[in-house]
Protein backbone atom coordinates (compact mmCIF):
# COMPACT_ATOMS: atom_id res chain seq x y z
CA UNK A 1 0.00 0.00 0.00
CA UNK A 2 2.80 2.37 0.61
CA UNK A 3 4.31 1.63 -2.37
CA UNK A 4 0.69 2.68 -4.17
CA UNK A 5 0.50 5.65 -2.25
CA UNK A 6 3.79 7.00 -3.14
CA UNK A 7 2.72 7.30 -7.11
CA UNK A 8 0.62 10.06 -7.18
CA UNK A 9 2.91 12.39 -4.70
CA UNK A 10 5.98 11.31 -7.56
CA UNK A 11 3.41 12.58 -10.24
CA UNK A 12 3.59 15.83 -8.16
CA UNK A 13 6.55 16.65 -7.60
CA UNK A 14 7.07 16.11 -11.07
CA UNK A 15 4.16 18.31 -12.22
CA UNK A 16 5.99 20.99 -9.79
CA UNK A 17 9.47 20.79 -11.25
CA UNK A 18 8.02 21.19 -14.31
CA UNK A 19 5.62 24.21 -13.46
CA UNK A 20 8.90 25.75 -11.71
CA UNK A 21 10.77 25.33 -15.21
CA UNK A 22 8.17 26.59 -17.06
CA UNK A 23 8.13 29.52 -14.90
CA UNK A 24 12.18 30.00 -14.60
CA UNK A 25 12.44 29.77 -18.85
CA UNK A 26 9.29 32.39 -18.96
CA UNK A 27 11.21 34.68 -16.96
CA UNK A 28 14.22 34.36 -18.72
CA UNK A 29 12.23 35.15 -21.48
CA UNK A 30 10.78 38.31 -19.78
CA UNK A 31 14.80 38.91 -18.67
CA UNK A 32 16.02 38.59 -22.28
CA UNK A 33 13.68 40.75 -23.73
CA UNK A 34 14.18 43.54 -21.17
CA UNK A 35 17.90 43.17 -21.48
CA UNK A 36 17.79 43.30 -25.21
CA UNK A 37 15.73 46.98 -25.28
CA UNK A 38 15.42 49.02 -22.05
CA UNK A 39 12.49 51.56 -23.59
CA UNK A 40 10.62 48.62 -24.31
CA UNK A 41 10.58 46.99 -21.09
CA UNK A 42 9.68 50.51 -19.65
CA UNK A 43 6.80 51.02 -22.09
CA UNK A 44 5.07 47.77 -20.99
CA UNK A 45 5.47 48.68 -17.21
CA UNK A 46 3.89 52.32 -17.99
CA UNK A 47 1.29 50.78 -19.42
CA UNK A 48 0.33 47.79 -17.36
CA UNK A 49 1.24 49.04 -14.01
CA UNK A 50 -1.63 51.94 -14.43
CA UNK A 51 -4.06 49.09 -16.07
CA UNK A 52 -3.61 47.15 -12.57
CA UNK A 53 -3.92 50.23 -10.36
CA UNK A 54 -6.84 51.69 -12.69
CA UNK A 55 -10.43 51.26 -10.95
CA UNK A 56 -11.90 51.66 -14.50
CA UNK A 57 -10.04 48.70 -16.34
CA UNK A 58 -8.76 45.95 -15.51
CA UNK A 59 -6.35 45.65 -19.06
CA UNK A 60 -4.87 48.09 -21.58
CA UNK A 61 -7.01 49.29 -23.71
CA UNK A 62 -7.12 46.93 -26.76
CA UNK A 63 -5.56 49.28 -29.66
CA UNK A 64 -2.73 48.82 -27.54
CA UNK A 65 -2.88 45.05 -27.20
CA UNK A 66 0.02 44.34 -29.55
CA UNK A 67 2.56 45.61 -26.58
CA UNK A 68 4.04 42.57 -26.32
CA UNK A 69 7.04 42.26 -23.83
CA UNK A 70 8.20 39.21 -25.74
CA UNK A 71 9.42 41.06 -28.80
CA UNK A 72 12.79 42.27 -29.09
CA UNK A 73 12.10 45.89 -29.74
CA UNK A 74 8.78 48.26 -29.65
CA UNK A 75 8.81 49.31 -32.90
CA UNK A 76 6.21 47.50 -34.48
CA UNK A 77 3.45 48.48 -31.36
CA UNK A 78 0.81 50.87 -32.29
CA UNK A 79 1.43 54.50 -31.64
CA UNK A 80 5.46 53.86 -31.37
CA UNK A 81 7.33 54.73 -33.89
CA UNK A 82 11.22 53.89 -33.70
CA UNK A 83 15.19 54.78 -35.28
CA UNK A 84 16.79 52.30 -37.83
CA UNK A 85 18.81 51.37 -34.87
CA UNK A 86 15.91 49.89 -33.22
CA UNK A 87 15.02 53.24 -30.32
CA UNK A 88 11.74 55.31 -29.47
CA UNK A 89 11.42 58.32 -31.64
CA UNK A 90 7.77 59.14 -31.41
CA UNK A 91 4.99 57.98 -28.73
CA UNK A 92 1.90 59.19 -30.60
CA UNK A 93 -1.24 58.08 -28.32
CA UNK A 94 -4.29 60.27 -28.71
CA UNK A 95 -7.48 60.17 -27.58
CA UNK A 96 -7.32 56.67 -25.51
CA UNK A 97 -8.35 56.66 -22.17
CA UNK A 98 -5.31 55.60 -20.11
CA UNK A 99 -5.86 57.11 -16.93
CA UNK A 100 -2.25 56.97 -15.94
CA UNK A 101 0.44 59.45 -15.10
CA UNK A 102 2.90 60.03 -17.88
CA UNK A 103 6.00 57.38 -18.46
CA UNK A 104 8.53 57.95 -15.55
CA UNK A 105 12.39 57.92 -16.51
CA UNK A 106 11.39 59.89 -19.63
CA UNK A 107 15.56 60.76 -19.42
CA UNK A 108 16.05 56.98 -21.02
CA UNK A 109 14.40 57.92 -24.42
CA UNK A 110 17.41 59.24 -25.68
CA UNK A 111 16.19 59.47 -29.43
CA UNK A 112 12.57 60.46 -28.44
CA UNK A 113 11.76 63.36 -30.73
CA UNK A 114 7.98 63.48 -30.73
CA UNK A 115 5.72 63.19 -27.61
CA UNK A 116 2.17 63.02 -28.15
CA UNK A 117 0.31 61.86 -25.33
CA UNK A 118 -3.36 63.96 -26.12
CA UNK A 119 -6.68 63.30 -25.02
CA UNK A 120 -5.75 60.40 -22.90
CA UNK A 121 -6.94 61.14 -19.43
CA UNK A 122 -3.32 61.26 -18.12
CA UNK A 123 -3.26 62.79 -14.67
CA UNK A 124 0.15 63.73 -12.18
CA UNK A 125 2.47 66.46 -13.29
CA UNK A 126 5.45 66.82 -16.12
CA UNK A 127 8.06 65.28 -15.02
CA UNK A 128 11.24 67.51 -14.90
CA UNK A 129 13.65 65.17 -16.61
CA UNK A 130 11.39 65.86 -19.81
CA UNK A 131 14.54 68.32 -20.26
CA UNK A 132 16.73 65.48 -20.67
CA UNK A 133 15.45 63.76 -23.89
CA UNK A 134 17.35 66.28 -25.22
CA UNK A 135 16.45 65.33 -29.03
CA UNK A 136 12.56 66.04 -28.28
CA UNK A 137 11.10 68.04 -31.05
CA UNK A 138 7.57 68.02 -30.25
CA UNK A 139 5.50 67.54 -26.56
CA UNK A 140 1.92 67.49 -26.85
CA UNK A 141 0.11 66.96 -23.87
CA UNK A 142 -3.00 68.73 -24.37
CA UNK A 143 -6.51 67.74 -22.92
CA UNK A 144 -5.00 65.60 -20.08
CA UNK A 145 -5.90 66.20 -16.04
CA UNK A 146 -2.35 67.18 -15.30
CA UNK A 147 -1.65 69.22 -12.65
CA UNK A 148 1.28 70.98 -11.28
CA UNK A 149 3.55 73.58 -12.93
CA UNK A 150 5.59 73.42 -16.42
CA UNK A 151 8.98 72.67 -15.17
CA UNK A 152 11.80 75.04 -16.12
CA UNK A 153 13.57 72.26 -17.24
CA UNK A 154 12.09 72.68 -20.64
CA UNK A 155 14.70 75.04 -21.67
CA UNK A 156 17.18 72.16 -22.14
CA UNK A 157 15.24 71.48 -24.95
CA UNK A 158 17.20 73.44 -27.64
CA UNK A 159 15.23 71.01 -30.74
CA UNK A 160 11.50 72.11 -29.65
CA UNK A 161 9.17 73.33 -32.03
CA UNK A 162 5.68 72.45 -30.46
CA UNK A 163 5.01 72.54 -26.66
CA UNK A 164 1.27 71.70 -26.75
CA UNK A 165 -0.43 71.67 -23.36
CA UNK A 166 -3.72 73.16 -23.67
CA UNK A 167 -6.42 72.30 -21.70
CA UNK A 168 -4.96 70.49 -18.34
CA UNK A 169 -5.37 71.65 -14.94
CA UNK A 170 -1.48 73.37 -14.98
CA UNK A 171 -0.71 76.12 -12.52
CA UNK A 172 2.27 78.53 -11.95
CA UNK A 173 3.60 80.87 -14.46
CA UNK A 174 4.29 80.44 -18.05
CA UNK A 175 8.26 79.56 -17.60
CA UNK A 176 10.76 82.24 -18.02
CA UNK A 177 12.77 79.83 -18.99
CA UNK A 178 11.22 78.57 -22.54
CA UNK A 179 12.73 82.07 -23.90
CA UNK A 180 16.22 79.99 -24.21
CA UNK A 181 13.83 77.16 -26.31
CA UNK A 182 14.83 79.14 -29.26
CA UNK A 183 13.68 77.06 -31.88
CA UNK A 184 9.85 77.16 -30.45
CA UNK A 185 7.21 77.62 -33.17
CA UNK A 186 3.99 76.96 -30.80
CA UNK A 187 3.19 77.90 -27.52
CA UNK A 188 0.19 76.53 -26.68
CA UNK A 189 -1.24 76.83 -23.19
CA UNK A 190 -4.60 77.72 -23.37
CA UNK A 191 -7.44 76.76 -20.94
CA UNK A 192 -5.62 76.17 -18.13
CA UNK A 193 -5.11 77.73 -14.63
CA UNK A 194 -1.71 79.29 -15.08
CA UNK A 195 -0.90 82.61 -13.58
CA UNK A 196 1.27 85.59 -13.36
CA UNK A 197 2.28 88.15 -16.41
CA UNK A 198 3.28 87.24 -20.11
CA UNK A 199 7.00 86.97 -19.86
CA UNK A 200 8.81 89.83 -21.99
CA UNK A 201 11.69 87.54 -22.18
CA UNK A 202 9.49 85.40 -24.79
CA UNK A 203 9.61 88.89 -27.29
CA UNK A 204 13.68 87.22 -27.92
CA UNK A 205 11.70 84.29 -29.87
CA UNK A 206 11.97 85.48 -32.96
CA UNK A 207 11.19 82.19 -34.79
CA UNK A 208 7.73 82.24 -32.71
CA UNK A 209 4.42 81.68 -34.86
CA UNK A 210 1.34 80.90 -32.21
CA UNK A 211 1.42 82.52 -28.60
CA UNK A 212 -1.97 81.01 -27.28
CA UNK A 213 -2.50 81.61 -23.48
CA UNK A 214 -6.16 82.66 -23.24
CA UNK A 215 -8.34 80.80 -20.67
CA UNK A 216 -6.15 81.38 -17.77
CA UNK A 217 -7.86 83.98 -16.09
CA UNK A 218 -5.12 84.69 -13.53
CA UNK A 219 -2.52 85.90 -16.21
CA UNK A 220 -2.23 89.57 -15.18
CA UNK A 221 -0.22 92.58 -16.37
CA UNK A 222 -0.06 93.99 -19.50
CA UNK A 223 0.99 92.61 -22.96
CA UNK A 224 5.05 93.66 -23.24
CA UNK A 225 6.10 95.52 -25.73
CA UNK A 226 9.25 93.16 -26.56
CA UNK A 227 6.70 90.76 -27.82
CA UNK A 228 6.90 92.74 -31.34
CA UNK A 229 10.58 90.73 -31.70
CA UNK A 230 8.40 87.55 -32.63
CA UNK A 231 8.67 88.60 -36.10
CA UNK A 232 7.12 85.41 -37.05
CA UNK A 233 4.07 85.59 -35.11
CA UNK A 234 0.86 84.87 -37.12
CA UNK A 235 -1.41 84.01 -33.68
CA UNK A 236 -1.63 85.94 -30.53
CA UNK A 237 -4.02 84.75 -28.46
CA UNK A 238 -5.11 86.55 -25.03
CA UNK A 239 -8.69 86.07 -24.72
CA UNK A 240 -10.58 85.66 -21.12
CA UNK A 241 -7.06 86.86 -19.17
CA UNK A 242 -6.94 89.69 -17.00
CA UNK A 243 -4.05 91.48 -19.19
CA UNK A 244 -4.97 94.92 -19.22
CA UNK A 245 -3.56 98.36 -20.34
CA UNK A 246 -3.15 99.32 -23.88
CA UNK A 247 -2.17 96.93 -27.07
CA UNK A 248 1.59 98.26 -27.43
CA UNK A 249 2.09 99.83 -30.57
CA UNK A 250 5.65 97.39 -31.19
CA UNK A 251 2.67 94.73 -32.48
CA UNK A 252 3.02 97.18 -35.46
CA UNK A 253 6.25 95.33 -36.14
CA UNK A 254 4.42 91.38 -36.63
CA UNK A 255 3.98 91.89 -40.18
CA UNK A 256 2.92 88.39 -40.51
CA UNK A 257 0.05 88.65 -37.88
CA UNK A 258 -3.03 87.32 -38.76
CA UNK A 259 -5.14 86.61 -35.58
CA UNK A 260 -5.41 88.76 -32.86
CA UNK A 261 -7.65 87.94 -29.93
CA UNK A 262 -7.34 90.02 -26.92
CA UNK A 263 -11.28 89.54 -25.32
CA UNK A 264 -12.59 89.92 -22.64
CA UNK A 265 -9.79 92.26 -21.18
CA UNK A 266 -9.50 95.88 -20.14
CA UNK A 267 -7.70 97.51 -23.13
CA UNK A 268 -8.02 100.73 -23.51
CA UNK A 269 -6.35 101.62 -26.59
CA UNK A 270 -6.05 100.52 -30.43
CA UNK A 271 -2.64 101.85 -32.00
CA UNK A 272 -2.24 103.16 -35.27
CA UNK A 273 0.43 100.69 -35.93
CA UNK A 274 -1.80 97.91 -35.86
CA UNK A 275 -2.34 98.77 -39.59
CA UNK A 276 1.07 97.26 -40.29
CA UNK A 277 0.34 94.17 -39.53
CA UNK A 278 -0.82 93.68 -43.16
CA UNK A 279 -1.75 89.82 -43.31
CA UNK A 280 -4.15 90.83 -40.49
CA UNK A 281 -7.45 88.43 -40.50
CA UNK A 282 -8.93 88.33 -37.54
CA UNK A 283 -9.04 91.01 -34.97
CA UNK A 284 -11.08 90.06 -31.87
CA UNK A 285 -11.23 93.10 -29.45
CA UNK A 286 -14.48 92.72 -27.88
CA UNK A 287 -15.62 93.30 -24.30
CA UNK A 288 -13.06 95.72 -23.63
CA UNK A 289 -12.82 98.82 -22.46
CA UNK A 290 -11.52 100.50 -25.23
CA UNK A 291 -12.21 104.15 -26.14
CA UNK A 292 -11.70 107.04 -28.06
CA UNK A 293 -11.89 106.69 -32.08
CA UNK A 294 -10.96 103.55 -34.28
CA UNK A 295 -7.51 104.08 -36.08
CA UNK A 296 -8.18 105.00 -39.94
CA UNK A 297 -4.97 103.22 -40.33
CA UNK A 298 -7.25 99.72 -39.73
CA UNK A 299 -8.30 100.41 -43.30
CA UNK A 300 -4.60 99.47 -44.43
CA UNK A 301 -6.02 95.97 -43.40
CA UNK A 302 -6.67 94.50 -46.53
CA UNK A 303 -6.95 90.56 -45.52
CA UNK A 304 -9.72 91.92 -42.47
CA UNK A 305 -12.23 89.65 -42.35
CA UNK A 306 -13.43 89.97 -38.96
CA UNK A 307 -13.25 92.71 -37.13
CA UNK A 308 -14.98 92.08 -33.17
CA UNK A 309 -15.31 95.54 -31.19
CA UNK A 310 -18.84 95.11 -29.31
CA UNK A 311 -18.76 96.09 -25.84
CA UNK A 312 -16.18 98.56 -25.99
CA UNK A 313 -16.78 102.53 -25.27
CA UNK A 314 -15.32 103.72 -29.21
CA UNK A 315 -16.46 106.73 -30.12
CA UNK A 316 -16.46 108.87 -33.64
CA UNK A 317 -15.97 107.34 -37.05
CA UNK A 318 -14.96 104.00 -38.52
CA UNK A 319 -13.81 104.35 -42.22
CA UNK A 320 -12.77 101.79 -44.36
CA UNK A 321 -13.62 102.75 -47.61
CA UNK A 322 -11.53 102.26 -50.78
CA UNK A 323 -9.50 99.31 -49.64
CA UNK A 324 -10.13 95.62 -51.00
CA UNK A 325 -11.65 94.47 -47.82
CA UNK A 326 -13.64 90.79 -49.12
CA UNK A 327 -16.38 88.85 -46.85
CA UNK A 328 -19.25 89.94 -45.42
CA UNK A 329 -20.14 93.29 -42.52
CA UNK A 330 -19.38 91.68 -39.33
CA UNK A 331 -22.32 91.42 -37.09
CA UNK A 332 -20.53 92.91 -33.96
CA UNK A 333 -19.46 95.99 -35.57
CA UNK A 334 -22.68 97.05 -35.06
CA UNK A 335 -22.68 96.86 -31.25
CA UNK A 336 -20.46 99.78 -30.86
CA UNK A 337 -23.06 101.99 -29.77
CA UNK A 338 -21.16 105.04 -29.76
CA UNK A 339 -20.20 105.17 -33.13
CA UNK A 340 -20.58 107.70 -34.89
CA UNK A 341 -19.89 106.87 -38.85
CA UNK A 342 -19.62 103.87 -40.37
CA UNK A 343 -17.87 104.17 -43.89
CA UNK A 344 -17.19 101.05 -45.99
CA UNK A 345 -17.55 102.47 -49.26
CA UNK A 346 -16.17 101.17 -52.72
CA UNK A 347 -14.71 98.03 -50.91
CA UNK A 348 -15.15 94.37 -52.11
CA UNK A 349 -18.12 93.86 -49.30
CA UNK A 350 -20.73 90.63 -50.20
CA UNK A 351 -23.11 89.40 -48.03
CA UNK A 352 -26.00 90.80 -46.48
CA UNK A 353 -26.52 93.87 -44.08
CA UNK A 354 -27.07 92.26 -40.16
CA UNK A 355 -29.75 92.73 -38.59
CA UNK A 356 -27.99 94.05 -35.95
CA UNK A 357 -27.79 97.10 -37.47
CA UNK A 358 -30.23 98.64 -35.36
CA UNK A 359 -27.81 98.41 -32.09
CA UNK A 360 -25.43 101.35 -33.77
CA UNK A 361 -27.75 103.71 -32.07
CA UNK A 362 -25.63 107.12 -32.41
CA UNK A 363 -24.52 106.81 -35.98
CA UNK A 364 -24.95 109.39 -38.17
CA UNK A 365 -23.57 108.23 -41.58
CA UNK A 366 -23.59 104.72 -42.78
CA UNK A 367 -22.32 104.71 -46.29
CA UNK A 368 -22.00 100.82 -47.79
CA UNK A 369 -21.83 102.30 -51.57
CA UNK A 370 -20.66 100.50 -54.02
CA UNK A 371 -19.49 97.07 -52.86
CA UNK A 372 -21.60 93.41 -53.72
CA UNK A 373 -24.04 93.41 -50.67
CA UNK A 374 -26.85 91.67 -51.50
CA UNK A 375 -30.26 90.78 -49.53
CA UNK A 376 -32.92 93.10 -48.21
CA UNK A 377 -32.38 96.25 -46.13
CA UNK A 378 -33.45 95.32 -42.57
CA UNK A 379 -36.21 97.01 -40.96
CA UNK A 380 -33.69 97.18 -38.02
CA UNK A 381 -32.58 100.20 -39.94
CA UNK A 382 -35.65 101.97 -38.41
CA UNK A 383 -33.76 102.01 -34.95
CA UNK A 384 -31.25 104.47 -36.64
CA UNK A 385 -33.04 107.43 -34.90
CA UNK A 386 -29.71 109.83 -35.01
CA UNK A 387 -29.07 108.78 -39.04
CA UNK A 388 -28.81 111.37 -41.38
CA UNK A 389 -27.02 110.32 -44.21
CA UNK A 390 -27.76 106.39 -45.90
CA UNK A 391 -25.89 105.42 -48.56
CA UNK A 392 -26.48 102.24 -50.04
CA UNK A 393 -26.07 102.68 -53.71
CA UNK A 394 -24.26 100.24 -56.50
CA UNK A 395 -24.90 97.36 -54.49
CA UNK A 396 -27.00 94.07 -55.27
CA UNK A 397 -29.76 95.22 -52.62
CA UNK A 398 -33.30 93.51 -53.60
CA UNK A 399 -36.86 93.65 -52.39
CA UNK A 400 -38.34 96.42 -51.19
CA UNK A 401 -37.56 99.33 -49.03
CA UNK A 402 -38.64 98.94 -45.21
CA UNK A 403 -41.64 101.14 -43.85
CA UNK A 404 -39.40 101.89 -40.57
CA UNK A 405 -36.87 103.70 -43.18
CA UNK A 406 -39.58 106.35 -42.24
CA UNK A 407 -38.21 106.11 -38.42
CA UNK A 408 -35.10 108.11 -39.08
CA UNK A 409 -36.43 110.73 -39.11
CA UNK A 410 -33.16 113.02 -39.03
CA UNK A 411 -32.63 111.75 -42.40
CA UNK A 412 -31.17 114.68 -45.12
CA UNK A 413 -29.99 112.39 -48.06
CA UNK A 414 -30.61 108.58 -48.78
CA UNK A 415 -29.17 107.13 -52.28
CA UNK A 416 -30.80 103.33 -53.28
CA UNK A 417 -28.93 104.43 -56.85
CA UNK A 418 -28.48 100.93 -58.74
CA UNK A 419 -29.19 97.86 -56.47
CA UNK A 420 -32.27 96.00 -57.99
CA UNK A 421 -34.92 97.41 -55.75
CA UNK A 422 -38.58 97.00 -56.60
CA UNK A 423 -42.34 97.92 -55.33
CA UNK A 424 -43.42 100.74 -53.90
CA UNK A 425 -41.89 103.82 -52.04
CA UNK A 426 -42.98 103.39 -48.89
CA UNK A 427 -45.52 106.54 -47.75
CA UNK A 428 -43.45 106.40 -44.52
CA UNK A 429 -40.79 108.27 -46.57
CA UNK A 430 -43.46 111.66 -46.11
CA UNK A 431 -42.54 111.72 -42.31
CA UNK A 432 -39.03 112.40 -42.96
CA UNK A 433 -39.35 116.30 -42.67
CA UNK A 434 -35.54 117.20 -43.03
CA UNK A 435 -34.89 114.80 -46.60
CA UNK A 436 -33.33 116.89 -49.15
CA UNK A 437 -32.27 114.33 -51.35
CA UNK A 438 -33.72 110.70 -53.00
CA UNK A 439 -31.86 109.07 -55.20
CA UNK A 440 -33.56 105.90 -56.39
CA UNK A 441 -32.07 106.54 -59.91
CA UNK A 442 -35.13 106.95 -62.14
CA UNK A 443 -32.92 106.28 -64.88
CA UNK A 444 -30.24 104.18 -66.22
CA UNK A 445 -31.00 101.83 -62.72
CA UNK A 446 -31.00 98.28 -62.04
CA UNK A 447 -34.20 99.15 -59.58
CA UNK A 448 -37.74 98.15 -60.79
CA UNK A 449 -39.69 100.70 -58.61
CA UNK A 450 -43.55 101.18 -59.03
CA UNK A 451 -46.14 103.23 -57.92
CA UNK A 452 -46.87 106.16 -56.70
CA UNK A 453 -43.99 108.98 -55.63
CA UNK A 454 -45.39 109.89 -51.57
CA UNK A 455 -47.08 113.15 -52.31
CA UNK A 456 -44.71 115.06 -49.61
CA UNK A 457 -42.02 114.18 -52.03
CA UNK A 458 -42.97 115.66 -55.12
CA UNK A 459 -46.00 116.07 -57.74
CA UNK A 460 -47.85 112.84 -57.63
CA UNK A 461 -47.02 110.37 -61.01
CA UNK A 462 -46.66 106.65 -61.36
CA UNK A 463 -43.54 105.12 -62.43
CA UNK A 464 -41.82 101.70 -63.47
CA UNK A 465 -38.41 101.55 -64.15
CA UNK A 466 -37.31 97.74 -65.57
Amino acid sequence: MSSISSIPSSRQSFSSSCSSAISIIYLFLISSAFASNHEASLLFSWLHTSSSSSSSSSSPPSYLSNWNILDSNPCNWSSITCSPKGFVTEITIQSIPLQLPIPSNLSSFQSLKKLVISGANLTGTIPSDIGDCTELQVIDLSSNSLVGSIPSSIRKLENLQDLILNSNQLTGKIPVELSTCIGLKNLVVFDNQLSGTIPPELGKMAGLEVLRAGGNKNIVGRIPDELGGCTNLTVLGLADTQVSGSLPASLGKLSKLQTLSNTPHDLREIPAEIGNCSELVNLFLYENSLSGSIPPELGKLKKLEQLLLWQNSLVGPLDLSHNSLTGSIPPGLFQLQNLTKILLISNDISGSIPPEIGNCSSLVRLRLGNNRITGGIPRGIGNLRSLNFLDLSGNRLSGSVPDEIGSCTELQMIDLSNNTLEGPLPNALSSLSGLQVLDVSLIMSRNSFSGLIPSSLGPMFEFTIA
